[in-house]
C-alpha cells in the first residue's frame, strides 16, 4: 500500500497504476464451474 500511496502523492494515473499492478499481480480472470 506504501508505494501506491506514493504514487499518487507524485500525481500518477489511475491508469498507470493500474498498469504496474497488472504487472505484478495479472489480470483478473473469471472462472466458469
Amino acid at each position: 500500500m506504501p508505494p501506491i500511496i506514493k504514487a499518487v502523492r507524485a500525481k500518477a494515473t489511475l491508469n498507470e497504476i493500474s498498469d504496474q499492478m497488472r504487472e505484478v499481480f495479472g489480470e483478473y480472470q473469471n472462472r466458469n464451474i
